[in-house]
């Protein structure tokens, strides 16, 4: 699981350095689907999603950010654990 973990991130960060949006968000997707720690998943693509949302814009980045992490579960679980990378 951690292979396919590393492969889709690699794949997310080409997508988003050749500017294929869908891609990048098709990964961020796949990421979070991935059986993983509540935190990991619930963090999973965060920046990621926003950055394509904002395509550059400090601002809409900020707002969009904001807001997906106003939606992230409350529960203790999500905020608790740290979340590392091999």
């Amino acid at each position: 699981m951690a292979r396919l973990n590393r492969l889709l991130r690699i794949r997310l960060h080409l997508a988003l350095h050749f500017g294929d949006d869908a891609a990048a968000l098709d990964a961020a997707a796949r990421i979070r689907e991935l059986p993983t720690e509540p935190s990991e998943r619930a963090h999973a693509g965060l920046t990621k999603r926003a950055r394509v949302a904002a395509r550059h814009d400090a601002q809409a980045f900020e707002r969009k950010f904001t807001r997906l992490l106003g939606d992230l579960p409350r529960d203790v679980a999500v905020r608790v654990n740290p979340v590392s990378y091999p």
